[in-house]
């Protein structure tokens, strides 16, 4: 495991009880897809959501996913009281 290189953040958002992280992978397996977005949960769950080819795909689909979390955050919000 001497070769294991950990990955890059590339970024890192949390929605309500969601983390959403995206990464540079470095490891030799994952030549086609460099990078990846994952959904960490507090109840210690977690979910590869998309992996992407370019730095530019990465950065735009984690806005994108923060944006749709952040949607649903916000109408689960407005139905607490209903």
């Amino acid at each position: 495991m001497k070769d294991l290189v950990m990955p890059e953040q590339v970024a890192l958002d949390r929605v309500g009880d969601t983390e959403i992280s995206t990464v540079k992978l470095n490891f030799a397996a994952f030549d086609s897809d460099q990078y990846e977005t994952c959904m960490f949960y507090d109840n210690g769950d977690s979910n590869v959501v998309a992996r992407y080819k370019t730095l530019a795909e990465a950065v735009k689909n984690h806005k994108f996913l923060v944006e749709h979390e952040q949607a649903h955050l916000n109408v689960k919000m407005r139905h607490v009281g209903d």
